[in-house]
């Protein structure tokens, strides 16, 4: 597998953080940078963090998201993870506790959009 770097986007209009990449101890700075950011800015109370894209979420990722949960628990503001089910991800976040908005995965949203788009094969006859 080849790490693809980190990458992360904060949408303050609607508390949206989407993070995609390689979570781990290179970008632990500019996560806990962005987290405190889109903590400090919630929409109407809540803060979502978008893990979807994400492909490594190691023990020091998973850290700095237990931390922004509390924080938020602190000043009363709602956190949501979402993940793609499946996800390297959605398996972390379950099994560390914290939770998550399971969403299909990006592959089974690109098949579901071909196979309903497409016209019926010509193949098919009427009788």
């Amino acid at each position: 597998m080849q790490d693809r770097p980190f990458t992360q986007r904060y949408d303050p209009a609607a508390g949206l953080l989407t993070l995609g990449g390689s979570v781990d101890d290179r970008c632990m700075t500019e996560l806990r940078a962005c987290l405190e950011k889109a903590v400090a800015s919630p929409v109407e109370g809540a803060v979502t963090v978008d893990l979807c894209d994400v492909d490594f979420l190691p023990s020091v990722g998973v850290g700095e998201l237990a931390r922004a949960r509390q924080r938020c628990l602190q000043e009363g503001v709602d956190i949501r993870f979402r993940a793609s089910e499946g996800s390297a991800a959605a398996t972390v976040l379950r099994v560390t506790g914290l939770g998550f908005v399971s969403m299909p995965s990006r592959r089974r949203e690109r098949l579901a959009r071909r196979i309903y788009s497409e016209p019926p094969s010509s193949s098919a006859t009427e009788s």
